[in-house]
């Protein structure tokens, strides 16, 4: 996680093995940073990867509890979806058949379905401010301000493998690799200029002493 500031200081880091879900370690270090550096971090949009309608164009309504195709069939509720927080609503496998619209929105011979989350109305409420002018502004800096960091932390600091077994060691290389990427910037907060080997992968031990001195 990295502050929205050009000084792109990392503001925490977690290392999960590879079948965890992203929300999960993204929400630990959310919380980490609305605490322990009192910041309110903004929640990323959705993502539409299906070649489908996606659920954007389906019409819900709250009274029915039900939601209605771009074609203008309903989806009634017919179950939860446990164990994850979602509410399933599917069409008719009828009249998805019949559908004009059927090779755009499923594949399925059992009709449509959809599913809802349970904070679906505070997630619209996210999803609402993806068309300002602030969102798309905060998108073009994470490209700039972020992503760059990934790149460094790979190519010049030896992230592309663990060098380290067992996952509390690796947290400890993950840990060590974003403390060394901040010390890096500390040197240009205080007065080194565009000397190059403050920010260099080649960076000797010789030269930790100096920087931590002025600093």
């Amino acid at each position: 996680m990295v502050n929205g500031g050009k000084a792109r200081i990392i503001l925490g880091a977690l290392a999960t093995p590879g079948e965890v879900p992203e929300e999960r370690p993204a929400l630990a270090l959310l919380w980490l940073a609305r605490f322990r550096w009192r910041l309110w971090p903004l929640l990323p949009e959705r993502a539409h990867a299906a070649p489908f309608f996606s659920t954007d164009a389906f019409r819900y309504d709250p009274r029915a509890d039900a939601y209605t195709c771009p074609g203008g069939a309903t989806l009634p509720y017919i179950c939860p979806s446990r164990p994850q927080p979602l509410f399933c609503y599917q069409a008719d496998p009828a009249t998805c058949q019949a559908c004009a619209l059927k090779a755009r929105c499923t594949a399925s011979a059992h009709g449509r379905m959809i599913s809802r989350h349970y904070d679906e109305d505070f997630l619209d409420r996210v999803r609402a401010y993806h068309d300002t002018k602030a969102y798309h502004k905060a998108r073009r800096k994470h490209s700039m301000w972020v992503d760059p960091l990934f790149a460094e932390a790979k190519d010049w600091h030896g992230m592309r493998r663990c060098r380290l077994r067992r996952l509390w060691r690796v947290n400890v290389q993950v840990l060590w690799t974003a403390g060394g990427q901040n010390l890096k910037r500390l040197p240009a907060r205080r007065g080194w200029g565009r000397r190059p080997f403050p920010a260099a992968p080649g960076l000797h031990l010789d030269v930790v002493p100096a920087l931590l001195a002025a600093c």
